[in-house]
């Protein structure tokens, strides 16, 4: 159960999507010739989070938003060919290559 304000009420938290960094997240306009950067997602992921984090802000003050956790690794590069394997697909850096 959620704890109750003083108000009798609770607040409701929504984490925006999850592990953004990974390219099955994204559906891309772009051709499969044109992968999309790591860069570009961020970018994409933060106007998609003001958006939707100002949206459900409006409802009240007792809707609290938070980032999605990233993959660990995540994706360098998306290739943007409408699946999610794609030859131009990059994965990122893990701890495993490490070890």
């Amino acid at each position: 159960q959620l704890p109750l304000k003083s108000d009798g009420t609770t607040n409701l938290y929504f984490q925006i999507d999850n592990e953004p960094d990974l390219c099955y997240e994204w559906w891309c306009q772009t051709a499969q010739s044109s992968p999309i950067s790591y860069t570009e997602m961020a970018k994409e992921y933060a106007w998609f989070y003001s958006y939707v984090a100002d949206a459900i802000h409006s409802l009240g003050n007792r809707y609290k938003v938070s980032t999605a956790g990233i993959a660990p690794g995540g994706a360098i590069q998306c290739g943007c060919c409408g699946s999610s394997n794609c030859a131009g697909d990059k994965g990122g850096i893990t701890g495993l290559q490490y070890m």
